[in-house]
């Protein structure tokens, strides 16, 4: 089944959820429409790490993270702050420059550093413990396994960069 990228719609549920893992390493992918799912992620194969991602789907994942977030209580100075950060043009507007800034796909550490950010007007606009931090999703390790597992996400990503395949 292909999936219409003009119909993408992710909630900000499905974004907590496939930024909750102990690594957090990889990307997501879009499974459908109103899906999302992580890619990528394998920290002890990276060889297995080869999944592309194009350009028109990076897109689309970013404007429907910035879309969830807008629809989940995060204000509209954060919004435009999230969207530079991600390297999308400011409110959408067209920019001649995006495909070089965007082309990176979304990480679901990415989305976690986000979420964590944005916990506190996310939960009150949407309902407490819709977003649950990294904190609290790890707060059974110690502050050395947290770091540890920290350190190999990022040796997870930089190979993945180092092999990454885009397709446009």
């Amino acid at each position: 089944m292909a999936i219409n990228l003009s119909n993408v719609n992710i909630s900000i549920q499905d974004f907590q959820a496939v930024s909750s893992g102990v690594f957090n390493a990889g990307e997501v992918r879009l499974t459908s429409d109103h899906s999302i799912d992580k890619v990528n992620h394998h920290v002890g194969w990276f060889f297995s790490n080869n999944v592309p991602i194009s350009h028109a789907e990076v897109l689309t994942i970013k404007d429907a993270f910035v879309r969830a977030l807008s629809q989940s209580g995060v204000d509209r100075d954060s919004i435009a702050a999230v969207r530079r950060e991600l390297g999308l043009a400011p409110d959408g507007l067209k920019d001649a420059t995006l495909a070089q800034r965007s082309i990176t796909p979304l990480s679901r550490q990415k989305i976690r550093e986000i979420l964590d950010r944005y916990a506190r007007a996310i939960n009150a606009n949407v309902g407490e413990g819709t977003i649950r931090t990294d904190v609290e999703l790890h707060a059974r390790y110690s502050q050395q396994q947290r770091d540890d597992y920290a350190q190999t996400r990022r040796a997870a990503n930089a190979a993945l960069a180092q092999s990454r395949q885009v397709v446009f």
